[in-house]
């Protein structure tokens, strides 16, 4: 655990306070708008049914998605978020001692996540704020296991 990044939360208002003005966080993926009505509906007649498991494969969601875009189910993957789904990534591809390339400064959760699957980023910098995919090519060894480009 010691490997593992500590977690750092985005300043809430810090910038705002800084220049005296009301922002949007949309780094965090928060939304400025309240949710919608139908939303609120949603969510007011799923509560009727927390106490019974809900389908923790996602079934149905996973068919739905696969026919709409003309795939098999089996390779729809559901996660709790995007986090979610690049843990289930590096944790099914990465094992320790492999590594995972991304471009450095990204997003943070990267390092964590291949932390905790015992791999080694490999960071890869950016050059003028944007992603050198020449040399994340060229960061690519037989170890590596994933390729993050975000």
């Amino acid at each position: 655990m010691e490997a593992v990044p500590a977690y750092v939360a985005g300043r809430q208002g810090s910038i705002a306070d800084a220049v005296n003005q009301e922002l949007t966080q949309l780094a965090s993926n928060e939304s400025p708008f309240p949710p919608l009505p139908s939303v609120l509906a949603a969510i007011a007649g799923a509560a009727t049914e927390v106490n019974r498991y809900p389908d923790i494969d996602g079934l149905l969601l996973r068919a739905r998605l696969a026919d709409l875009h003309g795939v098999d189910v089996d390779q729809v993957v559901l996660g709790c978020g995007s986090i979610e789904v690049c843990r289930q990534a590096v944790t099914i591809a990465a094992e320790p001692d492999s590594e995972v390339v991304h471009a450095w400064p990204t997003f943070p959760e990267y390092a964590t996540i291949t932390a905790l699957a015992g791999a080694r980023a490999r960071r890869v910098p950016l050059v003028e704020a944007r992603h050198d995919v020449a040399a994340m090519a060229e960061a690519v060894t037989e170890q590596t296991r994933v390729v993050f480009v975000c």
